[in-house]
């Protein structure tokens, strides 16, 4: 009946029959049948059920109540027989940033799984905001904040938003070089949930990281994806505020120019969410490789500054 009792818990914590049968790798069917077994051994009925959605009877509340700590107790036991013999085992998904990553973290990726051999890690690269219950994520790394947050949000790293342009842009434009001349320039927009026709900007001072203001661009071309704008930056035509990370090496040759170098805009923080226990060893085996990636990439970035 112990099966039985985690896959009845692990449908009340998802929400689906659909979502269980994902993360557990079973047919729906299957999950639908351990929940009849246990109401038949109950002599209990746990769940009212219709076409979309099912709810708890009374039974099934105080079922779930007694027994809702059990899947971290399993996990936390499970844990300490991975940490015995210093191998993780299982499968893991994970849903990771496209561009951040590809420079902070999938340099790493192999080397983490040559070290955790038995561990499954299935891995999906995203732009945009993910629903960690519904896709089967154990853990997420993101730069959005989740509409319904239900755990603390673990910054791990941020990333500095500055104005940039390309040479070509200001050898037919010229060169932006105070805020009086916005409305005479070209922008690249982000694109935002509002359907807005502009994007509003905080502005820093890079001396004394005060906030002076925002500044309003506006643009004829609105991007989700930092990688593409980049592509449409090269061709001379546009600025854009972008993350200063994401551009170094054009700004080390000096084919993209800063604009308003004394200023920044704000900063795109990267969350790290997780849907496993914290005892969970694969969750810990997982930051720690995530903790050790920021540490290699703020040391590089340290050394770069210092060589600048």
């Amino acid at each position: 009946m112990y099966d039985e009792i985690l896959i009845f818990i692990d449908l009340v914590n998802r929400g689906g029959f659909t979502e269980v049968a994902r993360h557990l790798d079973i047919n729906q069917s299957t999950v639908s049948r351990k929940i009849q077994q246990i109401e038949k051994k109950l002599g209990l009925i746990l769940i009212k059920r219709n076409v979309r959605q099912f709810e708890l009877t009374e039974h099934g509340e105080k079922l779930y109540s007694l027994f809702k700590g059990y899947n971290g107790e399993v996990s936390r036991l499970l844990g300490f027989l991975n940490n015995a013999d210093e191998t993780i085992q299982g499968k893991l998904h994970v849903a990771l940033p496209i561009t951040f990553s590809r420079y902070a973290i999938s340099p790493h990726i192999s080397e983490f799984a040559r070290k955790n051999p038995k561990l499954r890690l299935k891995l999906h690269f995203h732009h945009n905001e993910v629903n960690m219950l519904k896709e089967n994520y154990d853990i997420v790394i993101t730069s959005h904040v989740p509409r319904q947050q239900t755990q603390k949000l673990r910054i791990i790293h941020k990333v500095k938003i500055i104005l940039c342009c390309s040479r070509k842009y200001i050898d037919n434009f010229g060169l932006l070089s105070d805020f009086t001349s916005v409305d005479k320039h070209n922008f690249l927009c982000q694109s935002v949930a509002s359907n807005t026709m502009f994007n509003e900007l905080s502005m820093f001072r890079e001396s004394d990281n005060i906030k002076i203001g925002n500044i309003k661009i506006k643009s004829n071309i609105h991007l989700s994806n930092y990688m593409h704008a980049k592509i449409i930056i090269k061709n001379g035509d546009y600025i854009a505020a972008m993350p200063e990370e994401y551009i170094k090496s054009e700004l080390d040759c000096g084919e993209f120019i800063r604009i308003l170098p004394e200023y920044y805009f704000g900063y795109i923080n990267f969350y790290l969410l997780k849907n496993i226990e914290d005892s969970d060893a694969r969750f810990i085996k997982f930051r720690e490789f995530i903790d050790d990636c920021m540490r290699k990439y703020l040391l590089i970035s340290a050394e770069y500054r210092e060589n600048v």
